[in-house]
């Protein structure tokens, strides 16, 4: 392996020059060999066998060594210096595509029921032309519809539904990854001149972005909208003098040598680019605000710090208060006037924050392992995130605007946003973790020797990657839907009218993607712990109490494979009390199985005649 050679030399280029032809080579064959053994681990892959850690437990053995080849060959790269042509995106590329690409191409349907959801929305404006600002039912979505009114504007042009839609948005993952490794690269181009380190941090970006926002969903879009805006506000938009920011602490001068840049490197772009980037940053910050609730405080909160720092003008900051201030205040007052005294009443309560946080007490056995690994890949990433500092710091480096833009997420923990915060801080965060963690190994252009790097470097981008696996994939049991389940949840929305009850095992199914506004919905997962031991001890008798009531028009109780894994893994249920309740209701009187297959069957509430019998004609 060649040792770098005079790398302070070469800022962006760190030993392309010094690595012979056939290292090259041996890179793109390593590469080739990575996608044919991922290729060849797709047929072998059975979804249905999966268990409580998700993916992970039915990948075969051909797939784990795809990315041993792939983070071998990528620590090999960086750490040889062979950072320049299109190799090393490559590499990017086809980590995205292996992590990111598998599941839609595998399971064959759209993945996690909160994706259907977001297809129901979009089903909703189809077919009336409009959002209902007061509705009361995924109300938020109505108040903030910009991705679904554009996607509902793009189907509309190709004649397509939402249902014909889900194909399409299970792709989602590995395109909006990939808009965010570029969009992220732009980023660490303005925080460091070191190919290595760009490179590596684009990589554990990746694998460190576990939390799910990935999937088509407006925090998936805005997340991409937001990394676009900082790629702007420390490039074209950034003031062209320096400021305090920039000046190196004198203590520096004792901890290390000089390093350059101090602060971000100089932008040379003409007016025009100045112009358009200046446009683009409104639209961006325009279309944050019509699409998500969360997102546009992250951008006020971000350029508070890239102003105070004195990196960006005090107009787009202004711009994205008045922006956001506007929305809320006019198309989005109903829901915020129902919902801010709830929001002031759980702010600043952490409990409120992380309540969506599992206990791994009461999840099952697996589950709990794929818990672990998830808060265990955060806390690595973070580790390494303050080794990494450290490492800058000493090493000259003054990374005061990333430290900034790492910290500006921690004020939304104050925010409960149903539980979720400290997710979103952590996703937010992300991107600068990630930058801090790849300085660990490339702290600056004089570090980072092969000889003492690159062992540990595919050390850790190969098990970040497996944590990224199951941290990221562990709840597909419950996540995966099989073709029937849809089939049977398609039929079930389609035919049910108006004004109908709806029991869910869990919410975990094809839901929701259609005609959602039709029905009432009762979960079972939702319901207290006592009132699913009751009806784990008499299904029928709590659901004929819950359904024989003449507000409904019609009543039926969906039963899925997804839900039973998510009932059982969360241990909202007890093995076996899921099968229980279905041979319960297969044999009561009062219940008719309407619609079956293999993963999925309804039941329908038939109602009782003077006698007590039931007769099937009710409802015709």
């Amino acid at each position: 392996m060649t040792v770098l050679a005079r790398v302070e030399d070469m800022p962006l280029n760190t030993g392309a020059d010094t690595v012979s032809k056939r290292y090259g080579v041996a890179l793109a064959a390593i590469l080739f060999a990575t996608l044919l053994l991922w290729a060849i681990s797709l047929p072998a892959i059975e979804p249905d066998r999966m268990t409580d850690v998700g993916l992970v437990s039915v990948l075969p053995r051909s797939f784990f060594l795809s990315l041993a080849l792939l983070a071998a060959g990528f620590a090999w790269l960086v750490c040889a210096g062979r950072t320049a042509g299109p190799l090393p995106v490559f590499y990017l590329i086809a980590l995205v595509i292996v992590l990111h690409a598998t599941p839609p191409i595998v399971y064959g349907t759209l993945r996690y029921s909160w994706a259907w959801k977001h297809l129901g929305v979009v089903d909703y404006i189809q077919r009336y032309g409009a959002v209902d600002r007061n509705a009361s039912f995924l109300a938020a979505y109505h108040n903030w519809p910009g991705l679904f009114a554009a996607t509902a504007w793009l189907a509309d042009r190709f004649g397509l539904r939402s249902v014909d839609l889900a194909p399409i948005v299970s792709f989602t993952p590995p395109v909006l990854t990939l808009g965010l490794v570029g969009a992220f690269l732009g980023i660490a181009k303005r925080l460091s001149a070191d190919r290595r380190l760009q490179l590596t941090a684009c990589w554990l970006f990746v694998v460190a972005n576990w939390v799910g926002q990935d999937y088509f969903s407006p925090q998936g879009v805005t997340f991409l909208c937001y990394l676009i805006l900082m790629g702007l506000f420390l490039g074209p938009l950034r003031k062209r003098e320096t400021t305090w920011a920039a000046r190196r602490p004198g203590f520096l001068y004792v901890l290390g040598p000089v390093s350059r840049p101090i602060g971000l490197p100089s932008w040379t772009g003409s007016r025009f680019v100045r112009s358009f980037s200046a446009l683009l940053a409104m639209v961006l910050i325009c279309v944050v605000v019509v699409t998500h609730q969360l997102t546009p405080l992250m951008i006020i909160l971000a350029a508070v710090s890239l102003t105070v720092l004195g990196w960006l003008s005090p107009a787009y900051l202004v711009f994205a208060i008045v922006a956001e201030i506007g929305w809320l205040l006019w198309p989005a007052a109903p829901f915020v006037y129902e919902q801010i005294l709830s929001e002031l009443a759980s702010m600043g309560t952490l409990s409120e924050a992380t309540s969506k946080l599992a206990n791994v007490a009461d999840v099952s056995a697996e589950r709990a392992w794929v818990v672990l690994f998830g808060r265990a890949l955060s806390a690595g990433v973070i580790v390494l995130a303050l080794l990494g500092g450290l490492r800058r710091l000493l090493n000259g480096h003054w990374d005061l605007t990333a430290a900034a833009l790492l910290l500006s997420p921690m004020p939304l923990i104050a925010v409960a946003y149903g539980g979720e915060s400290i997710f979103r801080v952590y996703l937010f965060a992300s991107p600068f973790l990630a930058f801090f963690a790849a300085a660990a190994f490339f702290p600056s252009t004089r570090a980072g020797k092969p000889a003492y790097v690159f062992l540990p470097l595919a050390i850790v981008l190969l098990f970040s990657t497996i944590g990224f696996l199951f941290a990221n994939n562990g709840k597909d049991r419950e996540y995966r839907f099989a073709q029937d389940e849809v089939a049977v949840a398609e039929w079930l929305y389609r035919t049910a009218p108006e004004d109908t009850l709806l029991i869910e095992g869990s919410r975990s199914y094809p839901s929701q993607f259609m005609n959602y506004e039709n029905f009432y919905y009762l979960a079972i997962s939702l319901e207290a712990k006592s009132t699913r031991e009751e009806i784990a001890a008499d299904p029928s008798g709590v659901f004929l109490r819950w359904m024989d009531s003449p507000q409904w028009r019609d009543a039926y109780v969906i039963l899925t494979r997804s839900q039973k894994a998510s009932l059982e893994a969360n241990g909202q249920l007890r093995p076996g009390d899921f099968d229980h309740i279905e041979r319960d209701l297969l044999t009561s009187p009062r219940f008719k199985l309407v619609r079956a297959s293999t993963n999925a069957k309804v039941f329908r509430l038939l109602p009782a005649t003077a006698d007590g019998s039931a007769r099937d004609n009710r409802y015709h």
